[in-house]
């Protein structure tokens, strides 16, 4: 399930890339507590960013990682290649009810096991877009041809695809893996 979740079908918590606080529909959306724009983020307004940018470092640290500090022992966020993995040994569904929840979203199955990510969209300057038609959970890995951008893994409808072009300070979920 999704950090901050009590369940695979609840929302669980936003979290800017990096940063280790997490915060629920409400305060990303109608309390605006964080607004998940540049001014927010831990790490500045832009490249130079003070940290993963030109210090070398290409997956967060297990400091940085919302995953590892919320549930610690060997959780972390995954990586780029681990969604890739995930994408090339599972069978992608989308579901608009998953287990008469309400609840939309994309179910990866594989080996006997079925993986649920919830269309729980994200969170950008104070509100929250595409609730109950995209489902989006960071990786830990930056997109090294542009600092501004990290992967992101996401599912819709239609396609599950990890993608380079999402905003650091957005607001996404988090999901892990045990290594």
């Amino acid at each position: 399930m999704n950090v901050g979740a009590n369940s695979v079908t609840d929302s669980g918590f936003f979290f800017a890339w990096g940063e280790t606080d997490g915060y629920s529909d409400e305060e990303a959306g109608t309390v605006k507590r964080f607004t998940f724009l540049d001014s927010d983020y831990k790490y500045g307004e832009g490249t130079p960013f003070s940290k993963y940018d030109t210090d070398g470092l290409t997956e967060l640290e297990p400091s940085d990682d919302g995953v590892q500090q919320a549930w610690g022992g060997s959780w972390v966020t995954p990586t780029k290649s681990d969604f890739d993995e995930l994408i090339s040994n599972t069978t992608f569904a989308w579901v608009n009810n998953y287990q008469n929840s309400g609840v939309p979203g994309a179910t990866f199955t594989g080996n006997g096991n079925v993986l649920f990510i919830p269309a729980v969209g994200y969170a950008y300057d104070g509100t929250i877009g595409d609730n109950g038609a995209l489902g989006i959970v960071w990786a830990s890995s930056l997109n090294t041809e542009g600092t501004d951008y990290v992967y992101g893994f996401s599912v819709d409808d239609a396609e599950a695809g990890v993608h380079n072009y999402f905003e650091r300070c957005s607001g996404l979920k988090l999901r892990g893996i045990s290594k």
